[in-house]
């Protein structure tokens, strides 16, 4: 059961018509919440993906190597430039170091279940893939062009803004939980942007770049409950009046604002003067990184 969430909701709407008795406020309306299947996936994967990196660092898990994640699909974006668009969903699973593994680890197994049961893991898998492609996207046009990026937690960004959309769209009803709940994200997100732009070598551009399309792309995708009374001894039931059609919508909106951010960055790193006009080779693109690096690494 996720932190916080019970199986019933306190109903804070009555029925309107006169044969139906008012319900005390201690009676309520199932909450339906789905259980975490695609957050349990998505565990095993970046852990799976993480031996991975410690066997090609040298069974190093604590300093993972930077070149070897590199090798496996970090995020750098003058590769990215070159045509490797694949480094985009490739860097969603690796993460520099078991400390790295650890907090985004904690923080998806915390998120996740809970974003997963309020949406349903069809509509979770969307807003977590779509909100991590767009942190990195957001890196892609606006990060350096040889430092590495890499971890889960530009997704997870998107998975804060996508409880603060239900929550928010959802405040009349669930009333104090509501609220307790949208003060709590909005002191994480405070803490974690403050840590952001203080501590060195975190992606903060991909962490503003999920959080932001999460909350607009959960707008359009979360369940938005009403209540209605039914049987002959009336009973709440919360049914979600959120039209069927936006969860096609809204995904193929965040799709193509994605492949607009991907272009716009083609044409950055077109112009840029800090690549070479002409592709080079992955010889000279790896001593380019090592020496134009001074972060090392970027961390998200």
């Amino acid at each position: 059961m996720p932190r916080g969430l019970g199986t019933r909701a306190a109903v804070n709407e009555q029925p309107t018509s006169s044969p139906v008795p008012e319900s005390p406020v201690s009676q309520g309306a199932r909450l339906p919440l789905a259980r975490p299947i695609v957050t349990n996936i998505l565990l095993g994967a970046i852990v799976l993906v993480f031996i991975l990196e410690t066997i090609a660092s040298g069974f190093d898990p604590i300093n993972t190597n930077i070149m070897a994640a590199v090798n496996l699909g970090a995020q750098v974006n003058a590769y990215v430039a070159q045509g490797q668009y694949w480094r985009f969903f490739a860097a969603l699973f690796l993460h520099f170091g078991i400390m790295h593994l650890m907090f985004n680890g904690w923080a998806l197994f915390s998120l996740g279940r809970e974003v997963e049961a309020l949406y349903g893991s069809p509509r979770f898998a969307i807003i977590y893939f779509l909100t991590g492609l767009f942190g990195n996207v957001a890196f892609y046009c606006l990060g350096g062009p040889f430092v590495p990026s890499a971890g889960a937690s530009g997704a997870i960004f998107g998975l804060v803004g996508a409880e603060i959309a239900f929550f928010y769209l959802n405040r009349r009803l669930l009333g104090g939980l509501s609220q307790q709940r949208l003060r709590t994200l909005f002191i994480l997100v405070w803490i974690n942007l403050v840590f952001g732009f203080t501590v060195a070598g975190i992606n903060n551009i991909a962490h503003m770049g999920g959080l932001i399309s999460g909350l607009l792309l959960s707008l359009g995708l979360a369940p938005h409950y009403s209540v209605r009374w039914e049987g002959l001894m009336p009973a709440p039931r919360l049914v979600d009046g959120n039209p069927a059609s936006w969860r096609f919508i809204a995904p193929l909106i965040g799709l193509v604002l994605l492949l607009a951010g991907v272009r716009l960055g083609d044409q950055r790193w077109a112009t840029a003067t800090s690549l070479s006009p002409r592709p080079s080779p992955a010889t000279e693109l790896v001593a380019e990184l090592r020496q134009n690096s001074p972060l090392h690494a970027l961390s998200h």
